[in-house]
């Protein structure tokens, strides 16, 4: 497999993950004893269990390629991996660990990607003007470039630290992008969260219609942890708005009781 079938594989989790996973584990499969190849696999199909909600199945593929990872660049592209999922799952002290041993390796694109990563770690930490000037130095570089997967997360994350930090004016601006730039790309399921951080953002500003719709929207396309949290997000929402009644579904959907 060469570098830019690799790439094509790990870009195809962003716009079919049950796809992805598949030839992944066809990949693992056919690929014999060569370490690199089982590693491109192991990244494939972690990346993939992750978008598919599928997190500590996640977490042990991306291990399992750290401790195969033969040499220290692709190591740290692992770790840039182990960044998005660790936070999703909620350990953030880990993600920001391997988001150290990594940034001084990567360079380039891997570097930015990594940014975006950390970014999301670091709101998730609350360390928000920290999450804010990582997201906001990476992004001419991204705009510039060819991975409109790296571009739309950290676009995705940028909205989301300012929604946080109160700015919800230019959280919108970022997650409109973010949804553009996913929809051009066929990115469904990245898209779909972009949607449905944007509905975080606009209730937040008030306008509780079209974040029901941006809800509506974006949920067909989500799964497991995501489409959980953007139920929740929903039930929120009208709660705030007044309407606990119609917010009891959708607490029951994600087990909110």
């Amino acid at each position: 497999m060469t570098g830019q079938d690799e790439r094509a594989l790990l870009r195809l989790t962003a716009t079919d993950p049950a796809a992805a996973y598949t030839r992944a584990l066809t990949l693992l499969n056919d690929g014999g004893g060569a370490p690199a190849l089982r590693v491109a696999g192991l990244r494939v199909a972690g990346l993939a269990a992750k978008e598919l909600g599928r997190l500590d199945e996640g977490l042990a593929l991306l291990h399992e390629a750290l401790e195969l990872a033969d040499d220290v660049y692709t190591a740290a592209q692992v770790r840039m991996n182990l960044v998005g999922l660790l936070t999703a799952r909620g350990d953030i002290a880990g993600a920001l660990a391997h988001a150290e041993e990594a940034e001084s390796v990567l360079e380039g694109p891997d570097a930015d990607r990594l940014a975006a990563n950390k970014a999301c770690a670091l709101a998730r930490a609350g360390r928000l003007d920290e999450a804010h000037d990582v997201a906001a130095h990476a992004l001419p570089r991204l705009r510039d470039g060819h991975d409109p997967a790296a571009l739309n997360g950290l676009l995705t994350n940028l909205g989301l630290a300012r929604a946080f930090r109160g700015d919800f004016a230019g959280a919108e601006s970022a997650l409109v992008e973010a949804v553009a730039v996913g929809e051009a790309a066929g990115l469904r399921h990245q898209t779909a969260m972009a949607k449905s951080n944007l509905g975080f953002a606009v209730a937040r500003h008030g306008d509780v219609p079209r974040a029901l719709r941006l809800y509506a929207e974006a949920e067909p396309d989500l799964s497991g942890e995501r489409l959980a949290q953007c139920r929740f997000d929903q039930a929120e929402t009208l709660i705030m708005a007044g309407l606990p009644g119609e917010a009891r579904p959708a607490q029951g959907a994600v087990g909110v009781r």
